[in-house]
């Protein structure tokens, strides 16, 4: 897991809270700042692939290779950050039920791609099986995710202070994702943590 320095200049800022570079004069010319780093719009992951079909609040179902099934939720996907959440339960079926909501965080919020989750012109294995348009995270902002370049050397920031280290994070913290990537990750990545996190808490 090494998300280190890709994640510095890859980390989404908020529409608001842009600021143009200074320019500099050298000589007698004036040249424009360096490019800025690549920002996500809304409602886009890292890969500027759309989530179509996919809103804040819905909950999908995630298969395990037992043939049960893990339950995650869409917590954000403006300011460039595409967040879910999953939750401490599984199911025989792939059906909602409200106490899913209930069983609590399995490990920390993670940042996930756009075309992890089933749209109706995207086959994929999750698949949404409950939508909540009145649904708002809380503390959205003050998330802590993981920064940092290997064992001894991780930090976690938020989005509110996206381009600050605001404290460590232990080996064991990093490696069960208590605190997670914000860097969009693949389906297997996700599984497999879910899998493992499982086991050792025996859900």
């Amino acid at each position: 897991m090494a998300w280190g320095s890709a994640y510095r200049r890859t980390t989404p800022v908020p529409n608001d809270r842009r600021v143009e570079a200074p320019k500099r004069l050298i000589g007698a010319h004036l040249l424009h700042p360096p490019e800025p780093p690549r920002l996500n719009k809304n409602g886009f992951d890292w890969f500027g692939r759309e989530f179509r079909g996919i809103a804040i609040g819905d909950v999908f179902s995630v298969p395990l290779p037992d043939g049960s099934f893990a339950f995650g939720r869409q917590m954000n996907a403006t300011d460039g950050a595409n967040i879910a959440e999953f939750f401490r339960t599984r199911h025989d079926a792939p059906v909602y039920d409200p106490a899913i909501l209930q069983s609590g965080r399995l490990f920390g919020p993670v940042g996930i791609l756009a075309d992890n989750i089933e749209h109706k012109r995207r086959k994929r294995p999750w698949k949404i099986v409950h939508k909540d348009p009145d649904y708002r995270p809380e503390a959205l902002y003050d998330i802590p995710f993981l920064r940092g370049s290997g064992p001894g050397r991780w930090s976690y920031f938020t989005l509110e202070d996206e381009f600050t280290d605001l404290g460590r994070v232990s080996d064991e913290d990093a490696e069960n994702w208590r605190v997670s990537p914000l860097l969009g990750q693949t389906r297997s990545a996700i599984e497999g943590v879910i899998v493992e996190q499982m086991k050792r808490q025996g859900v």
